[in-house]
């Protein structure tokens, strides 16, 4: 005897959650990898001999709580810095034309907010960068 409708058990996976897990792996990937490249174009670069590469040496210049100049730890009198700062700049240039010269600030924390601008507004005039130092926590 022959059964029409026989009920047969079809064992079939489930698939639905581990498609939803594929898209979210493949969504962040493409997250990161768009975030750690956002604009990298992929160029072979020619290789050259003898050229070497010198590192931006900044010009250091301090004032102390007594508020005395010091360039790379020469006393200059205030109202000779803006020209020793000039001259040092133009001597920085003329040794690397490429690179703009840049000037670190080491100012004492009991010299006022004032002096400090005005060394800043200073380095405005000449047109020079000037970073102020600070002591990490």
């Amino acid at each position: 005897m022959r059964f029409r409708g026989r009920n047969r058990m079809h064992s079939e996976p489930q698939t639905h959650s581990f498609n939803d897990i594929m898209f979210f792996l493949m969504f962040f990937f493409l997250i990161v990898a768009t975030l750690a490249n956002p604009s990298a174009i992929k160029i072979l670069l020619p290789k050259a001999k003898g050229e070497k590469i010198v590192a931006r040496k900044p010009i250091e210049l301090f004032i102390d709580g007594s508020l005395n100049y010091y360039i790379d730890k020469t006393a200059i009198p205030l109202d000779q810095l803006e020209a020793q700062l000039k001259t040092r700049v133009d001597a920085a240039k003329a040794l690397n034309p490429k690179e703009d010269p840049l000037v670190k600030l080491y100012a004492d924390r009991t010299v006022t907010i004032q002096t400090v601008a005005e060394i800043m507004d200073m380095g405005n005039r000449l047109n020079i960068k000037i970073l102020l130092a600070l002591q990490p926590h």
